[in-house]
């Protein structure tokens, strides 16, 4: 029996520590890609960025079961990834598990930190601090309802809904009068960033302000999706 019950402690000690290594990895992707953006929001990424965010991060132990190399390596890799082919995708679904709960305000602070990091804060980089702030108060979190009969459950799942998805300037907004029709939120974030990248190719969407904001049947907002970074 003391086996058994070592044996089960043992198991239940390592399912704990896999779970804050995974919830580590969760927040550490998501400051590190806020730390790249606001870094490269001004058109070039400063060493002294770098190694505020890095530092920062390691000294409030956000990340606790992250070395502070780690930490330095996946920032690198992540600018490297915003550089070389950005992607808003990339950006909200790194942001996307702690949009609404109480550790956004630790990625919004996080941003602050890493824009305010040369001592000078570029309009690029204001921009891109309200696009945080936006997106991590905005993003839709998933309710599961267990309860739900599950042929109530199919029928939601196969109705489309129509989404709006505006263009917003710093000064108008392109609307989009008749909307698309698409399974979810995640199809919306999914084609809102295929518009980003068509325009984007077009050319003449350069400014670092500009963003989809993606509505609902209601015309609720529930996205803001950048075309960040613009300027780099």
């Amino acid at each position: 029996m003391r086996d058994r019950d070592g044996g089960a402690n043992a198991a239940a000690t390592d399912v704990s520590a896999d779970y804050f290594d995974y919830r580590d990895k969760e927040v550490m992707q998501a400051l590190v890609t806020v730390g790249a953006l606001v870094a490269l929001a001004d058109g070039h990424l400063e060493g002294v960025e770098r190694d505020e965010l890095v530092g920062f991060v390691h000294r409030q132990d956000f990340a606790a079961t992250i070395s502070k190399r780690g930490i330095a390596k996946a920032f690198d890799r992540r600018a490297r990834q915003l550089e070389e082919d950005y992607s808003p995708n990339l950006i909200m679904e790194a942001l996307r598990p702690l949009a609404g709960l109480s550790l956004a305000s630790v990625v919004v602070r996080t941003a602050e930190r890493v824009a305010a990091a040369d001592r000078k804060i570029h309009p690029g980089e204001l921009q891109a601090l309200k696009l945080i702030r936006l997106i991590m108060t905005s993003f839709p979190v998933k309710k599961v309802c267990p309860a739900e009969p599950l042929h109530r459950l199919k029928f939601e799942e196969s109705r489309l809904l129509r989404y709006y998805f505006i263009i917003r300037w710093p000064d108008h907004e392109d609307i989009d009068p008749q909307g698309t029709e698409l399974a979810d939120d995640d199809a919306a974030l999914d084609h809102a960033s295929r518009i980003i990248r068509r325009l984007k190719a077009s050319g003449g969407y350069d400014d670092p302000g500009l963003m989809v904001e993606v509505r609902n049947e209601k015309r609720d907002a529930v996205l803001f999706v950048p075309f960040l970074p613009a300027c780099a």
